[in-house]
C-alpha cells in the first residue's frame, strides 16, 4: 500500500512546493468570469487568509471566502454547514445564464 500511496502524497507536497501561477505564461488560461468560493479555516497553520484572499485576482466573478473553526480538518466539524454551503453555491452557479 505505501508504495502506492507515497509516491502520490509525495508528487502533491512537490506540486504545493513548487507551484507559482504566472499569468503571463505561454498558454495561461485567462482570468475566470465565474465565482470563485474559498472555504478554509481561520486558525490553520497551513492556510493564511490573506494569502488565500490573492484567489479573487483569478476572477472578474464573484468572489467569497468564508472560514470556519476547527483546525485544518474544520470539515469534520462543519459537515452540514459546508455541505449546504457547496449545494447553495452549486445550485446559483447552475441557474446563472452561461455566456455563448
Amino acid at each position: 500500500m505505501r508504495e502506492l500511496i507515497l509516491p502520490v502524497l509525495r508528487n502533491d507536497y512537490r506540486a504545493i512546493e513548487s507551484y507559482h501561477h504566472d499569468p503571463r505564461a505561454a498558454g495561461c488560461a485567462p482570468v475566470l468570469s465565474c465565482p470563485i468560493v474559498v472555504i478554509i479555516d481561520d486558525s490553520d497553520p497551513q492556510t493564511d487568509v490573506a494569502d488565500t484572499q490573492a484567489w479573487c485576482t483569478h476572477t472578474t466573478g464573484r468572489f467569497e471566502l468564508i472560514t470556519f473553526s476547527g483546525g485544518h480538518f474544520f470539515i469534520n466539524d462543519h459537515t452540514a454547514a459546508v455541505t449546504a454551503l457547496v449545494a447553495d453555491r452549486m445550485a446559483t452557479a447552475a441557474s446563472l445564464k452561461v455566456p455563448r
